[in-house]
């Protein structure tokens, strides 16, 4: 699903909330296949967790969730208006304090991996 755009305007890159989730479309992938702009750039994606199935399943916790809430500062005072909310592994997992930070998560960020890997899985 496509529930938010990458927001490139501020200061520091966050992301805007879409009215309603949109399925992912073969047309949208393709429409990226030979584009410099890759699609987590423009879009912020979300699938249903995969558990055991991800390298960053703990066996019993999202340990992205964990790091997020650990490293991001907040970056609203309310809990933005997610349309996922009630499905979303990490406000299950973490509540509240993942929503605050979750506008400034951008997949595939190389600064935020890294200081993910460097702040947070480092260790755990």
């Amino acid at each position: 699903m496509i529930f938010a755009v990458v927001d490139h305007h501020s200061s520091v890159p966050c992301i805007s909330y879409l009215e309603k989730p949109v399925k992912v479309k073969d047309e949208t992938v393709f429409a990226f296949v030979s584009n410099p702009v890759r699609s987590t750039e423009v879009f912020r994606f979300a699938a249903p967790c995969e558990k055991s199935g991800c390298n960053n399943w703990s066996g019993s916790t999202c340990r992205v969730a964990q790091g997020l809430v650990q490293i991001l500062p907040t970056a609203a005072s309310e809990l933005p208006d997610c349309k996922l909310r009630p499905t979303c592994r990490w406000y299950e997992q973490e509540g509240g304090p993942a929503c605050l930070r979750c506008p400034l998560v951008i997949t595939d960020d190389a600064g935020f991996e890294a200081a993910l890997n460097r702040d947070y899985f480092a260790g755990n």
